[in-house]
């Protein structure tokens, strides 16, 4: 009966070094994924980075177009906000026309919204339609 204590301590051995290996490929594999997930925030912050460049290049380009075409003021630094461009976009677009500019004829030509009111009229009559083309 000797030999049955042996075997138990010799197995009993083998699993505590076979739990020490496993634990330590717990342990390598634990910093395996503790690196990649480093090296993926890494990435995700890079794609970020350059995603914002890119986006505040292409609003840099868009205010610069829309600056062009006279729609907006000049940009100035921390002063521009999109209240303002809203506000700049309806007085340019919305004016309100003096009273005696809409009686007063133009003597370079007719007032615009009058003059598309009158095509609409003249489509409406030619076409027998009343219905909305936009």
């Amino acid at each position: 009966m000797t030999g049955l204590p042996d075997n138990v301590e010799d197995l009993l051995a083998r699993l505590e070094d076979s739990s020490r290996s496993e634990l330590d490929l717990v342990h390598t594999l634990a910093e395996a994924i503790r690196r990649a997930d480093e090296q993926v925030l890494r990435e995700v912050r890079s794609v970020t980075l350059q995603h914002e460049i890119r986006r505040e290049a292409i609003l840099g380009e868009l205010h610069t177009l829309a600056t062009r075409l006279c729609c907006l003021p000049p940009r100035h630094q921390s002063s521009f906000s999109a209240a303002t461009a809203r506000a700049a976009i309806r007085q340019q677009t919305q004016p309100a026309p003096p009273a005696e500019m809409e009686t007063a004829p133009n003597p370079g030509g007719g007032h615009w919204r009058q003059a598309a009111q009158n095509i609409d009229e003249e489509l409406d009559f030619t076409f027998n339609s009343a219905s909305p083309r936009h």
